[in-house]
């Protein structure tokens, strides 16, 4: 970063490469070189599609295919074993970090130094998302005891577990799915059913779901010989199924496991036999698939009063008529005599899985990593250096409307707004596909236009234009955004004229797509009825009276009510 200043340099400078006639047009912001006058070269990665995926790596191309191969296979169970409704189309980028410890500066300040630290991340917003893992550790080593990183190290043992790195892959894809429904599980739970997919047995003809693997039978995966064995006191340890796992081992009491939280020791650190883990994936296992089913339906009760309450034994007693000793006697028993009964998915003959399509690396452009590289690194709040991957690229003279796009959404999240507009300005005209720059510099005129109205104390027609033009190609774009929509209604709120009918419906639109967002729903509802919509304004008004808990907008609700028209024939 000492390489670059961010003042607009003396006159006659430009940025090192061609500079096209639409950077004059734009103004697009220039840096001076200072210090020392070379760049850093541009890093050495790959780059792959493949639908709703960009694929970032420098691992070896072999490692990759395989990788990202396997990833397939899975994503097609999963989609078949549980079909989620498509509620958002958000991109995901993969970043497989094979090298040089690129993997490092992902990891966000809070967790460098932890001993026990992630080796795989979920970065995701309402826009995008960004997976990265960690492909070049073979071996996780803890720093704490066997039985599970939450009693006494025995004897300070060094302890080894094989990394998988489809499994890192997989297990945040699972993660970006729980995230993509909109609302956050119980920790104990999402890991539950992240151990059950990874369990998951996939062949060209079979899916297995909820298969637990006899521990007296299973054999080991590690092979001895290879060189990160060194300085292992034992080969590594196999990542194992609960009841090989927790055989022997004390089980947390129920009242600290539910109590855990996101970001502690116990929920944090998922590799290796942890006790925590391996409860959640005990317990969550045998609700759903063990005692005959005994326990589904008081889960799905517990499951629903967990997501509104924290967990209390009177809670738990309601759901299941048991208290927690009772049912860690239970999930004991169930750990050593696991009577189960999973699911399988079997294909005719010819009509298995799709053998996943080879993935087509090529070298990346710097300006297609500089983009993925900062755009993750800002969705982990690592500003400094998203800004030390992104303005090499452009000082070496990309042009690219993602790369632009990209900068100015970091300069305005820095505050420099001038700065942004320039980048994002140039981003729109060179019609980038990715709705939130057009809703960045449409929230900038809007500002601009909010200091200087034109007509009078409201926005002109000028100005409204000016806003709603980037919104309205905004909604084409995936995915979907509710500030757009909501930028939209406060537009018009401000505007000298009323919006038409087709500007309504619109916004009607948006009150579609975000049912939940009951301020702005009662908003739209206002401009239906003005404009005379009373088929879209009546469901409008009964679903805010139905589902807001907020009593200032219930009332609002009651007076849009109150002026609906009769229905005719009623």
């Amino acid at each position: 970063m000492a390489l670059f200043s961010a003042g607009s340099g003396p006159p006659g400078f430009a940025a090192a490469g061609p500079v096209s006639p639409d950077d004059a047009i734009y103004e697009l912001p220039k840096y001076t070189v200072t210090g020392t006058p070379a760049l850093p070269p541009p890093e050495a990665w790959r780059y792959a599609e493949f639908p709703g995926f960009t694929v970032l790596s420098n691992a070896s191309d072999r490692k990759t295919q395989r990788l990202l191969g396997n990833f397939e296979w899975f994503r097609y169970a999963v989609g078949i074993v549980w079909p989620l409704p498509e509620k958002t189309s958000v991109p995901v980028s993969v970043i497989v970090c094979g090298a040089r410890n690129t993997f490092d500066g992902f990891v966000p300040e809070a967790r460098r130094h932890d001993t026990n630290r992630p080796l795989s991340f979920l970065l995701r917003d309402r826009e995008h998302g960004a997976i990265v893992i960690d492909a070049q550790t073979a071996v996780f080593f803890s720093g704490g005891p066997a039985e599970g990183f939450d009693g006494e190290a025995a004897g300070g043992k060094k302890n080894g577990y094989e990394v998988e790195s489809a499994n890192l892959l997989c297990r945040e894809y699972v993660r970006f799915l729980f995230s993509r429904q909109g609302q956050e599980l119980p920790v104990w739970m999402e890991e539950g059913l992240i151990q059950i997919f990874l369990a998951m047995k996939i062949t060209q003809g079979q899916i297995a779901l909820g298969r637990v693997e006899d521990p007296n039978l299973a054999p080991s995966r590690v092979i001895p010989g290879q060189p990160y064995l060194e300085g292992l006191t034992e080969l590594p340890e196999e990542d194992k199924d609960f009841n090989g796992a927790m055989a022997g081992a004390p089980l947390i009491p129920l009242g600290e496991f539910f109590a855990a939280s996101r970001d502690s020791p116990r929920t944090s650190q998922i590799y290796g036999n942890n006790r925590w883990v391996k409860q959640a994936y005990a317990f969550v296992h045998m609700c759903v698939f063990g005692r005959g089913g005994r326990f589904r339906k008081p889960f799905v009760q517990f499951l629903q009063r967990a997501n509104q309450a924290p967990v209390t034994e009177e809670m738990f007693r309601q759901c299941f008529s048991l208290n927690y000793r009772q049912m860690q006697l239970e999930l004991r028993l169930y750990m050593n005599f696991t009577d189960y009964e999973g699911m399988e998915y079997n294909f005719k003959k010819g009509k298995g899985l799709p053998t996943p399509t080879p993935l087509a690396l090529r070298d990346a452009e710097e300006s297609e990593s500089a983009r993925i590289k900062g755009d993750a690194l800002l969705l982990g709040g690592h500003f400094k250096e998203a800004q030390a991957v992104l303005l090499p690229a452009y000082v070496r003279g990309s042009r690219d409307p993602g790369l632009l796009a990209t900068l100015g959404l970091s300069e305005h999240m820095a505050g420099r707004d001038d700065r942004a507009r320039k980048f994002l300005e140039a981003a729109v005209a060179r019609k980038v596909v990715r709705p939130e720059a057009y809703l960045a510099l449409a929230r900038l005129r809007f500002g601009e236009a909010a200091a200087q109205p034109a007509a009078g104390m409201a926005f002109s027609e000028e100005q409204v234009a000016r806003i709603t033009g980037l919104l309205y190609v905004a909604r084409h774009q995936p995915p979907h955004l509710p500030a757009l929509y909501e930028l939209l209604a406060e537009t018009w709120l401000h505007s000298a004229m009323k919006p038409q009918r087709d500007d309504v419906l619109v916004l009607i639109q948006g009150a579609t797509l975000f049912p939940d967002h009951f301020d702005y729903v009662c908003q739209v509802a206002t401009y239906a009825l003005a404009a005379g919509i009373f088929d879209a304004a009546r469901p409008m008004i009964e679903h805010g009276l139905g589902h807001t808990a907020d009593p200032q907008l219930k009332s609002r609700f009651e007076q849009l009510k109150a002026s609906l028209p009769p229905v005719p024939g009623r």
